[in-house]
């Protein structure tokens, strides 16, 4: 866990405006607030300004509709002076989440920073036999997606390049955890991601990077890396379900 530094190195204008929206979702909650706590480039140090979003994580004792509605405001207001992306969790649920969502939970288990209340993620146990079974589900769902993408795209090429851009940042997350998984430890920059994917799989991550000037090579080399970056992670699985009846 990091502790406030990176938050002291955001824009005073963002850590004033992260202030008043902890201030008033203190006084709206008041004792259910658990826990404010920062996730995401800020957490890990890689925030940059006009590029990326602030992840925030509100954790209450409980959430009904009273203190959904109670927080609704303050945090609107937040979202329209930053780029702020607000997570809900109800304190209960937290260890019970790791294990559907355990890229997302190891990530923050890695890199947080509470700003207020105390530390709920501190416990937190992501198994690896979640996190490879969470990549594999992850890459064939994005896969799906971007079949039914590049149909509804009609061969257009200027739209084709757009949808290749989409679903590499779409698979960015666990396409990097099934790298690391592999041994190959790296940032959680896109670019980097996709250079050192294409390189494990043997493709042309220029080609990938440079989607807009040959949009029907940079789709075919997006496929064949969904493709073999699923077959790798079935692999891991097929292993552990061997390993699990041993």
């Amino acid at each position: 866990m990091a502790d406030d530094y990176f938050f002291r190195k955001l824009p005073r204008a963002t850590q004033g405006r992260l202030e008043e929206l902890v201030r008033e979702i203190k006084q709206a909650w008041g004792s259910s607030l658990s826990s404010v706590t920062l996730l995401g480039s800020v957490a890990r140090g890689e925030w940059t300004q006009g590029r990326s979003d602030v992840d925030l994580v509100l954790v209450a004792k409980q959430l009904t509709s009273k203190e959904l509605a109670s927080a609704a405001e303050a945090v609107a207001v937040a979202q329209a002076a930053i780029r702020l992306d607000v997570l809900l969790l109800e304190e209960a649920e937290i260890p019970r989440s790791a294990d559907v969502s355990p890229l997302l939970f190891r990530d923050i288990c890695e890199h947080r920073i509470v700003i207020a209340g105390t530390d709920v993620f501190a416990a937190v146990v992501v198994r690896e036999e979640h996190v490879d079974l969470a990549i594999e589900q992850e890459l064939r769902d994005s896969l799906r997606s971007l079949r039914r993408g590049l149909i509804d795209a009609r061969e257009d090429d200027a739209l084709i390049a757009l949808r290749v851009e989409a679903y590499l940042r779409k698979i960015r997350v666990p396409l990097r955890a099934l790298l690391r998984a592999e041994g190959i430890e790296l940032g959680h920059e896109l670019s980097l991601v996709v250079a050192k994917a294409a390189r494990k799989f043997r493709l042309d991550s220029t080609v990938l990077e440079r989607a807009r000037e040959r949009p029907m090579r940079a789709c075919e080399e997006l496929l064949e890396l969904c493709a073999r970056a699923i077959a790798l992670a079935d692999s891991r699985n097929a292993k552990n379900s061997a390993r699990a009846v041993e």
